[in-house]
């Protein structure tokens, strides 16, 4: 009984379960700042989708993994030749779902991440060895057209509004942020292989002081800017909750706590506990 429990919480930690399950918060958190309603299928399907694709990276950078990343490897190792028989099986359940909810432009965008991130280790990562910082806008722009699929399956028109760009880019920078910051965990790896991440280019000390900058000035950006548009109050005390959760988890990483990486991944997880305490507190 130890040693299943202990697999189960191996399994959500190290696998992307937690970035998988706050991807799908995103499309939630949309949702209801959009007021617009979402079938629990399409939460799963994003999932699935990002589950798939987080199950793929771990497989595939499996040796790369094993300096930085040994306790992850480690638990990997021990069901390894079966994960590409788990992994088919969630873009086959992803597929099945998006297909099930029959909306085309939605199926088309959630096609589009599967082939972005199925290539992303193959030919996209190469990149950040020559544009800095690539893989961390790259990752960040997938998260944050996550915000588009409740409009898409409702059929809204795509117009401009001050809601839909402050989501945007809320979503995109917060992102750029938790990327950035587990960037730190994998600054060594990255340096041999001549990725052009922050940390291997300035080091991790410069690297956690430019983050917790980029936070608190992007913080008080969006706050005004929310403020200023009117935006929903949901909004803007999601801003603030995610300032005060980047000052907590960089700080922790900034001292080499191993466990602010952990809540750092968790940070869309977080979000949607947010907006639920809002919704029903």
């Amino acid at each position: 009984m130890r040693y299943i429990l202990k697999f189960i919480a191996y399994e959500i930690i190290y696998m992307g379960h937690l970035q998988a399950i706050g991807a799908a918060g995103i499309v939630y958190i949309a949702s209801t700042l959009f007021n617009l309603p979402v079938p629990i299928a399409l939460l799963f399907a994003t999932y699935a989708l990002f589950q798939g694709i987080y199950y793929y990276d771990r497989y595939r950078d499996i040796e790369i993994d094993r300096e930085t990343n040994g306790r992850r490897t480690r638990h990997l190792e021990t069901y390894a030749k079966y994960i590409p028989v788990v992994l088919f099986m969630y873009f086959v359940i992803a597929a099945f779902l998006f297909l099930h909810l029959n909306i085309g432009a939605l199926l088309v965008l959630a096609t589009i991440i599967a082939l972005f991130g199925i290539f992303y280790p193959i030919y996209f990562k190469a990149i950040t060895s020559k544009v800095q910082m690539f893989k961390d806008f790259y990752v960040a722009s997938v998260f944050a057209v996550l915000v588009f699929f409740p409009l898409l399956y409702n059929g809204t028109p795509l117009q401009v509004s001050a809601l839909i760009l402050g989501l945007l880019g809320f979503v995109f920078i917060e992102s750029f942020i938790m990327q950035l910051a587990l960037d730190l965990k994998d600054s060594k790896s990255d340096a041999r292989l001549g990725l052009r991440t922050l940390p291997a280019s300035v080091g991790r000390g410069d690297t956690a002081t430019y983050i917790l900058t980029l936070s608190i000035g992007f913080s008080g950006i969006i706050i005004g800017y929310g403020a200023q548009q009117s935006l929903p109050a949901m909004f803007i005390l999601l801003a603030i909750a995610t300032l005060l959760f980047n000052l907590f988890t960089l700080t922790a990483i900034k001292q080499r706590h191993t466990w602010g990486y952990l809540l750092t991944s968790g940070k869309y997880l977080y979000w949607l506990l947010i907006i639920l305490l809002l919704q029903y507190a």
